[in-house]
């Protein structure tokens, strides 16, 4: 909003807010404003998702009708910031990861999602607070294609191959 007051665009890194009303507020400033609010999804600049986007639309894949995603963070990422907002209240791991396979297939198709349905599983930070760190979601999208997501904050630091943390 401040930015918007001072007569600038806006493109934000997910999440721009945490509340749908914010939303609702940010858009009526930038249009009075005559001002353009975007939100990025960084995974459509990797040059992969362009090459499938482009495959995909040139019938080279068929059309997409079953997709199944599963991306667990790291566990230490339960001592960052995201203790602090990452809570029932405001997010799940679905919304803060998943987004992006979403979008992605958005993006590679252009089909769009009709209904979410989503699990979470409640669990503590070490500060105390409780989040939605676990999650199996379940996407239909416009063509009766079924994309199936599970994300975490729980993928143990000390697994194999991973870099150990000082």
């Amino acid at each position: 909003m401040a930015a918007l007051r001072r007569d600038q665009h806006v493109l934000s890194v997910k999440p721009l807010v945490l509340k749908g009303a914010q939303s609702v507020e940010i858009e009526n400033e930038a249009r009075h404003r005559g001002l353009l609010v975007s939100v990025e999804y960084h995974k459509r600049f990797d040059d992969r998702s362009h090459l499938a986007r482009q495959r995909y639309r040139a019938g080279q894949f068929g059309e997409f009708r079953l997709g199944t995603a599963c991306l667990l963070e790291k566990w230490y990422y339960r001592h960052s910031n995201f203790q602090r907002w990452f809570t029932c209240e405001n997010s799940d791991a679905f919304t803060y990861i998943g987004c992006h396979y979403v979008d992605l297939v958005h993006f590679i198709t252009g089909l769009t999602p009709v209904e979410i349905s989503l699990y979470g599983i409640k669990d503590r930070f070490p500060n105390g607070n409780e989040g939605y760190l676990w999650t199996d979601a379940r996407v239909i999208w416009n063509n009766g294609a079924c994309l199936n997501v599970q994300n975490a904050l729980g993928f143990p630091d000390e697994a194999p191959g991973q870099i150990r943390r000082v």
